[in-house]
Order: C-alpha cells, then sequence, then structure tokens
C-alpha cells in the first residue's frame, strides 16, 4: 500500500507489523497512531513472473481502494470484468493483510465460492501457487457434500 521501508519492523513470523511514526501522531493523534502501530499484514514472496501477471490485471492496480472499502463497510459488492482478477487477487489482498488468522484481529477463513467443483479447485490452485504457499495446506477447497 505505498509503505516505505521506514515504516515496517520485520519480525520472525509471517507477519510485518507496522510502526507508526511521529507524522501518524501529528495527524491523527496518539490514538490513530497507537491502532495503526497494531496492524499488520503477512508477508508473501511472489515469483517475478506471478508478479508481472498481477500487475497486468485491473483489480491489483484497485488494490488499497478495494482494501479501505472492505475495511470500511460490512458488506460490500465488488464488480469487474471477467478475468480482472477479482476472484484470485481478491482474497490475497485479504490474507496479505491478515484476514483469516486470529493473531490479526480477524480470525476466520477467507472464503470465495465457485459453481462447479473444477472451478474451485483450479481456483483454490492458481491462489496457492500465486502465493507461493502448499496447495491445501493454507489454501485448500471445498465441494459441498463431499
Amino acid at each position: 500500500f505505498g509503505r516505505s521501508k521506514n515504516d515496517v519492523r520485520v519480525s520472525n513470523n509471517p507477519f510485518v507489523y507496522l510502526d507508526s511514526t511521529e507524522d501518524d501522531k501529528e495527524r491523527g493523534g496518539e490514538e490513530e497512531a497507537e491502532e495503526k502501530s497494531s496492524k499488520f499484514f503477512r508477508r508473501v514472496q511472489r515469483t517475478e513472473l506471478i508478479q508481472k501477471q498481477r500487475e497486468g490485471l485491473p483489480v491489483c492496480g484497485m488494490e488499497q481502494e478495494i482494501m479501505e472499502a472492505i475495511a470500511e463497510n460490512d458488506v460490500l459488492v465488488l464488480c469487474g470484468e471477467t478475468g480482472s482478477g477479482k476472484t484470485t487477487q481478491i482474497p490475497q489482498f485479504l490474507y496479505e493483510f491478515g484476514y483469516g488468522d486470529g493473531r490479526s484481529g480477524f480470525p476466520g477463513i477467507i472464503g470465495v465460492t465457485e459453481p462447479r467443483r473444477v472451478a474451485a479447485v483450479s481456483t483454490a490452485r492458481r491462489v496457492a501457487e500465486e502465493l507461493n504457499v502448499e496447495f491445501k495446506n493454507e489454501v485448500t477447497y471445498k465441494v459441498r457434500f463431499d
């Protein structure tokens, strides 16, 4: 989200914690700076090829706006053209921001619904590949009645 190197502190776990800065304190007071310092996101090591492919997707150019809308609303309907990256990229945005992990303050799961088994399996495989994680470990799928 356009953060500089000076804004992050890396720990041994897969999350990066954001530090509040003096600018945050000046702009929003101590309370806002304190709230910011407790936010974190998951670090993802993508291959160069995957990163280049992602950059070509329209939804990736809207990541900050989408994440702000998600944070500000209980329900969000996101519309976009076929192939714009909605199904594969939005779950990755959420994953990177810490959703689905109790340590982040956003416990639960990130779920994507697909109308057919083949779509569910191929979407899960693609997301796992893009996140560079093991398929069926951090990213999996569930077919109703199976």
